[in-house]
């Protein structure tokens, strides 16, 4: 124990610093360091914390891999790469098109999914998905509603897989090749993996595209937080919510300064749009899901040249954009839809209960 010293751990921190290592990942050897100490010292091994007044470097200073939240756009064009796309780490186009679909609706991690079996999926009038402790990210059984628009084409997807048998299997979860993978598809699909901020597309910003898509669906910070099963409000709402100048502008322009009780469209005379119900919201998207699953659905109502006529100006759809951009125009045109002129819908509540 008395090798263990502020100075001789400070001193190899610093020379991972010069070896090249992030700010972030050095945080995280200094926490892990601290953490052994903290034993050492519920374990009375040592009498007390020489650790204790380390303090990190500054992660603000020094960012290096930075994730962004994917538009509806890059979303339907990826999932359309993968469907064509010949197979990778053992698994075919269809089923990463369906695993990207699934993570950006659910915001499961890649280890999460690899461990999913058809069972884990309750497609009943209540619909849930669930991971087992062993692999999900807190280490306790997870089980949170399923987003409506995912019944149709997971139950089309599903209909003669072994009801115990992993879904998407192989060890590309475990070798992290989820991004490789990732990378690959959206480099068919036309989507710089780095943008011109320098914010990257990896598997794990899907889930960030889930989070900041219930964000801007007007869900509220609590009903966010449950869904992407975080321990602390500042991680959904710093980390993983991305907001935008369109965004801001956006909700500025719907209420009026001057009279805050009363929104301008209001005072304009300006029709607001209805809210739709569930179902009516959840057809939307349906045809999309469906249509990547490769079976049709009737009911599913056609869309005009722009995809923004009928019930897909609005509602609880995950994958939709709030200025009307959608997967199904997308997909069924073969290419990512330009975005029509802003119209965001009334925000809707917040969907299945939590029980």
């Amino acid at each position: 124990m008395p090798d263990i010293s502020a100075s001789r751990v400070s001193g190899q921190i610093a020379e991972l610093r010069r070896e090249g290592l992030s700010a972030q990942t050095c945080n995280f050897y200094l926490q892990a360091a601290k953490q052994f100490v903290r034993w050492l010292v519920r374990d009375r091994r040592t009498a007390d914390n020489p650790l204790a007044h380390l303090k990190g470097a500054n992660v603000k200073l020094d960012r290096r891999h930075d994730r962004r939240a994917l538009s509806p756009a890059e979303i339907a064009a990826l999932i359309e790469a993968a469907r064509r796309g010949k197979p990778m780490r053992g698994l075919s186009g269809p089923d990463r098109a369906m695993l990207y679909l699934v993570s950006a609706c659910s915001g499961l991690q890649a280890s999460e999914l690899a461990s999913m079996s058809p069972s884990s999926f309750d497609l009943g009038p209540n619909p849930t998905w669930s991971v087992e402790a062993a692999y999900s990210k807190n280490r306790e059984r997870a089980v949170r509603p399923l987003h409506p628009d995912l019944v149709a084409p997971l139950k089309a997807w599903l209909e003669g897989k072994p009801r115990d048998g992993r879904l998407w299997p192989g060890k590309w979860a475990e070798q992290m090749q989820a991004g490789v993978m990732m990378k690959r598809d959206l480099e068919e699909a036309g989507i710089p993996y780095r943008d011109e901020r320098k914010l990257v597309a990896d598997f794990h910003s899907l889930r960030h595209t889930f989070i900041t898509n219930l964000h801007r669906l007007g869900l509220s910070p609590k009903d966010i937080q449950f869904l992407a099963r975080h321990s602390t409000i500042t991680l959904t709402m710093d980390r993983y919510t991305h907001v935008d100048q369109s965004d801001v502008a956006g909700a500025l322009g719907r209420v009026s300064l001057f009279a805050p009780q009363k929104p301008c469209a209001e005072e304009l005379g300006t029709p607001s749009v209805p809210e739709l119900d569930g179902s009516a919201a959840s057809s939307a998207c349906t045809g999309a899901c469906t249509e990547l699953a490769q079976t049709p659905v009737p009911s599913c109502p056609e869309l005009s040249p722009d995809g923004t006529d009928g019930p897909a100006d609005g509602g609880h759809c995950l994958i939709r954009h709030p200025v009307g951009l959608t997967v199904v125009a997308s997909m069924r045109r073969g290419r990512p839809a330009a975005a029509p002129r802003s119209r965001r819908s009334a925000a809707p509540g917040p969907g299945p209960g939590r029980g």
